[in-house]
C-alpha cells in the first residue's frame, strides 16, 4: 500500500484536528450527490439545448485545499465570462471537497460552483471518486470533463472540447496532457 502521509497524521487536517468520516455507503452517496447536482444544473431548460452541455469536475484535499477557493473562483469567472449572450450554455463546475479545508474553501468560490462534501476518511479515495463523479454526470447525458486543480485555465475550454467530440471519428473519451 502506498502511504503518502505518516500514520499519525493520515486523518488529520493542517491544524491537527481529525478529518470528518465519510458516511456509510460513501460511494453510493457520492454518485447520488453528483447526479443531484447535474439535475439542478439541468433545471435550466436552456442548458438542454446547448450544443455540448458540459460539467467540469475537479477535487482537492491535503495541501492543495487551501488554494482551491481562489482557483475555483477564477475558473467560475472564466467559464461564465464572454458567452456572447449564451450565458445559459455556460458549463457547470462541480467540486469534490475531500477534506474539511476544501469544504471551507469551496464556500468562498461563489454560488456558481457546486460543492460536494466527499470526505476521504473511511470513504472513497479521491482517485476513485473522480471516476464515479464523471460516470454519474455522463449517465445524465451530459459531457463530463475533469480538470486537475493545478491546471491554469486562461479561457473557457468548452469550445475545444465540443470540437474534439464532434470530430469525424466521434471519440467517446478524450485525454489531454498538461
Amino acid at each position: 500500500m502506498l502511504q503518502r502521509s505518516p500514520p499519525e497524521s493520515i486523518w488529520k487536517d493542517a491544524s491537527g484536528k481529525s478529518e470528518p468520516r465519510a458516511p456509510p455507503e460513501a460511494a453510493k452517496m457520492l454518485c447520488q450527490s453528483v447526479a443531484k447536482a447535474a439535475d439542478v444544473w439541468l433545471k435550466d431548460k436552456a442548458k438542454r439545448h446547448c450544443s455540448t452541455p458540459t460539467i467540469f469536475v475537479t477535487a482537492a484535499w491535503g495541501p492543495l485545499s487551501r488554494f482551491s477557493g481562489k482557483v475555483l473562483k477564477h475558473w467560475a469567472e472564466i467559464l461564465v465570462a464572454n458567452k456572447g449572450g449564451r450565458e445559459a450554455c455556460a458549463p457547470g463546475l462541480l467540486f469534490l471537497a475531500a477534506d474539511a479545508e476544501a469544504v471551507n474553501q469551496c464556500s468562498l468560490a461563489g454560488s456558481y460552483v457546486h460543492c460536494i462534501d466527499a470526505p476521504r476518511r473511511l470513504g472513497v479515495e479521491p482517485l476513485i471518486a473522480k471516476y464515479l463523479a464523471l460516470a454519474s454526470i455522463t449517465n445524465k447525458g451530459l459531457v463530463a470533463a475533469w480538470l486537475d486543480l493545478d491546471v491554469y485555465v486562461a479561457a473557457d475550454p468548452t469550445e475545444y472540447l465540443s470540437a474534439a467530440l464532434a470530430a469525424s471519428d466521434q471519440p467517446d473519451v478524450l485525454f489531454a496532457r498538461h
